[in-house]
């Protein structure tokens, strides 16, 4: 195990070098106060454990939420500590705890108020008409890039809180495997890049899929099937499922359909579809459950100015994790299922995206603040 040690000086850093936006971008576990690691969730990778003191902490507490979180991940990870400092000896207290227990441990002067006089470095600032603005994104934590970076392009600051995560049970990979096995659709249906991902992780879900005409429900979908090396044949000219069944082609007119889909999902694809006489079986291919949200990510969204919403199962996740009077005061979202979620918990929406797609909520979320939102 290597630990890299990252010292920023300075409160208010400008620039982080390109060596330490590799080593937050990579690592498995970040450890840091809140005020400092705020500077940098931008460049931090999605998938690693963030570990923030909202308080001022002892040396001896950054090593023990460190050995806590390795015991979590294995000790073979790669961790990074951020520290408050100027140089090694401001933090010569763990760095010498942890060689006498025979860590690899890498000092890196990794931020600062003024820039290096030599070697790589990223300027912090950002442009854009959401500068100063935190957003919320709550998708599953391996969704949640794309949209980050659309609102980093946008100035904001995005505040991760994945309060979802998508499981594929022993269960749903049988019915899955069954399908692709027995199943001789003339159309395979997609509805999200989930339901993409668990007919591909199988070893004949290519060959499956490559006999049959595809359609998605949006270009998100359709993207990441293109991206894989599959065709697709039919989207609807709306990203909503009313919008599939209503343009689905009427060529063969009895078709049969493998129609691919989270166990959460309704009902009203395949029961439209079958309205009109195609033969549809719905296959419940993965499910989506309620994350484990830490208290520092829990403050963090608290914090933001806005939430971004994209599924039902988000708007769900998000009350259960932050609770019903702590979302963040602009809560915009993709579309009409996600926007009634909402409404049927007695929250009013504050905007909802024209069309159901990143890009357009990310326009949404800046037309927003050119509107007075009641506290």
């Amino acid at each position: 195990m290597t630990v890299h040690y990252v010292t920023v000086k300075g409160e208010h850093p400008v620039y982080l070098t390109m060596h330490t936006a590799t080593l937050f971008a990579n690592a498995d576990v970040i450890v840091g106060d809140f005020a400092t690691m705020e500077n940098f969730h931008q460049s931090i990778g999605h998938n690693a454990e963030q570990i923030a003191f909202v308080e001022p902490a002892t040396p001896q507490m950054y090593l023990h939420e460190l050995d806590e979180a390795l015991s979590r991940h294995g000790h073979d990870k790669d961790a990074v500590l951020i520290r408050l400092a100027g140089d090694r000896e401001d933090c010569s207290v763990e760095v010498s705890d942890l060689s006498a227990r025979g860590v690899d441990v890498e000092v890196t002067e990794g931020a600062g108020e003024l820039a290096p006089e030599e070697g790589e470095y990223l300027v912090l600032p950002r442009t854009g008409p959401l500068v100063g603005v935190s957003v919320a994104i709550v998708r599953a934590r391996h969704q949640a890039s794309l949209l980050g970076d659309l609102l980093l392009q946008a100035g904001a600051r995005s505040t991760y809180v994945p309060v979802i995560e998508i499981v594929v049970s022993s269960a749903a990979r049988a019915c899955v495997e069954e399908a692709i096995s027995e199943d001789h659709p003339e159309w395979v249906i997609f509805t999200s890049q989930n339901a993409v991902a668990s007919v591909l992780d199988l070893a004949a879900g290519r060959t499956f899929v490559n006999r049959a005409l595809i359609a998605c429900v949006g270009e998100a979908t359709k993207d990441f099937c293109l991206s894989a090396g599959i065709h697709v044949d039919f989207i609807p000219s709306t990203s909503n499922t009313a919008a599939l069944v209503a343009e689905f082609p009427a060529t063969p007119a009895s078709a049969k359909v493998t129609y691919f889909a989270g166990e959460n999902a309704g009902s009203a694809l395949e029961t439209g579809l079958r309205s009109r006489g195609h033969e549809v079986h719905r296959v419940n291919s993965y499910s989506t459950v309620p994350a484990k949200v830490s208290p520092y990510v829990k403050h963090r969204a608290h914090g933001a100015e806005a939430i971004a919403f994209t599924s039902a199962s988000t708007v769900e996740g998000a009350i259960a994790a932050l609770g019903e009077d702590h979302l963040p005061k602009r809560k915009i979202t993709i579309g009409p299922v996600t926007s009634a979620a909402l409404r049927a918990h007695g929250i009013a929406i504050t905007a909802e995206a024209p069309d159901q797609n990143l890009k357009s909520l990310v326009e949404t979320i800046i037309d927003s603040f050119n509107h007075p939102v009641e506290a």
